[in-house]
């Protein structure tokens, strides 16, 4: 009976027939309140809420009375005791906190104070997304149906944003929530804004500048550093981006697939054509097996992960490297490549392609007296193109010993040779 402190609706003295609901205590969501006229009676009417003082605080307490009440009212109906405990449970269970209670008064052994409910006839209506505020949490987004994908916009990036989110259900007594999942905190954005300043401009790309430059008979690795130091200085000076001078991209010193595609130093290929007579009677190997050998070599050493296809580039160019002044750390780098055979009328081509050798004639090593000598002696020592021919030298001094090895393998000779040599 919601009617006032005059009793029944229609013996209230007028003007204005009040009817009063005192002390409910709600849980947070959406109410709709109905007018509806005495014996359909309209006319104007006035509508006051309030909050009673210190509801806030007393709320816990309050949704355990306010849980008993939903379970008394119930019985009321004409549900049975056990029945109306039973569904109460599964609505504390699924709806609400642990610490709200059932009614006290129905404590008997034959009603349960816990859920026992393993499904559920509710229906999933969709989720409401909150954000949670100092001033009051307040409703972000509502999605529908099982959608569980959301996109909130925010008036501004770089600020801190957290949300919550309740289900909604249709169940028996109306659309409810579910509990709120715990607080989540992002903060936005902006998309290429790497440097966080809320602005995309030329500092937050991250470029590879790739320098490409001509260092003559000097292999250049430092000629190319002090270079490309300068350009980066420019530039910077100009635009004012900051810059790393090694970005790693050059691969030097190091074997990778950028250098083998794109070369370093100098690129050669070297080839030669053997006759099969000379293959039999120098090498010891027949074609055949040369042939069958070379066609597992590929797939092996993809395999692998290795950078290209050959057996031991790197043994002709350690001593090359040695003998001439070259950088040897660089064999890691330059030891890259391609070995193939290719089958001809009577004869056999082979063929080595080096795309990365970093050699040079002059300085570093190259200075020094023995080292000079073999230079002078390979015909290096001097002219434009000194540098070239010194890696067209080691191509084709590499490729003599990957043809050597090849045909031991092939021939089933290399481990006797081991054995009989002691190396």
């Amino acid at each position: 009976d919601d009617d006032g402190p005059f009793g029944s609706c229609p013996d209230s003295p007028a003007p204005y027939t009040p009817s009063l609901l005192e002390n409910v205590m709600l849980t947070e969501g959406v109410y709709y309140i109905v007018v509806d006229g005495y014996g359909g009676d309209t006319g104007n009417y006035e509508i006051f809420v309030t909050e009673s003082q210190g509801g806030r605080s007393l709320m816990a307490n309050q949704h355990m009375i306010d849980i008993s009440l939903e379970e008394q009212k119930l019985i009321n109906e004409g549900v049975n005791a056990i029945d109306a405990r039973t569904y109460v449970s599964d609505l504390k269970e699924i709806y609400f906190e642990n610490d709200f209670q059932l009614n006290m008064n129905n404590n008997s052994s034959e009603f349960r104070s816990v859920s026992t409910r393993t499904t559920s006839n509710d229906s999933l209506t969709g989720y409401n997304i909150y954000q949670a505020l100092a001033s009051g949490d307040t409703l972000a987004l509502a999605t529908y149906g099982e959608d569980t994908t959301a996109v909130i916009a925010v008036p501004e990036n770089y600020v801190e944003y957290c949300y919550y989110v309740k289900a909604r259900w249709n169940t028996d007594y109306g659309e409810l929530e579910s509990k709120a999942t715990p607080i989540a905190c992002t903060t936005p954005y902006l998309g290429g804004d790497v440097n966080s300043d809320d602005v995309v401009d030329v500092n937050d790309l991250l470029s590879v500048v790739d320098f490409i430059l001509e260092t003559g008979n000097a292999a250049g690795q430092n000629m190319v550093t002090l270079a490309t130091n300068t350009a980066c200085d420019y530039i910077k000076d100009k635009t004012g981006i900051e810059f790393f001078l090694e970005s790693g991209f050059n691969s030097d010193k190091k074997a990778s697939a950028r250098n083998m595609i794109m070369g370093r130093g100098h690129s050669v290929i070297a080839e030669t054509t053997i006759s099969n007579s000379v293959i039999r009677s120098v090498l010891d190997v027949d074609i055949s097996n040369l042939k069958k050998y070379q066609e597992i070599g590929p797939t092996t050493t993809r395999l692998a992960g290795t950078e290209g296809c050959h057996l031991h580039i790197s043994n002709a160019l350690t001593a090359i490297y040695l003998a001439t002044g070259q950088d040897t750390a660089c064999v890691a780098e330059n030891s890259i490549g391609h070995y193939q055979i290719e089958p001809l009328d009577n004869e056999v081509k082979f063929r080595l392609t080096l795309p990365s050798l970093t050699v040079g004639t002059i300085g570093g090593g190259t200075r020094l007296s023995p080292q000079q000598q073999n230079l002078k002696l390979l015909g290096c020592d001097t002219g434009n193109d000194a540098a070239r021919k010194l890696a067209e030298i080691i191509c084709a001094s590499a490729l003599a010993l990957e043809i050597s090895l090849f045909s031991a393998l092939a021939s089933h000779t290399f481990t006797r040779a081991h054995m009989k040599y002691g190396r």
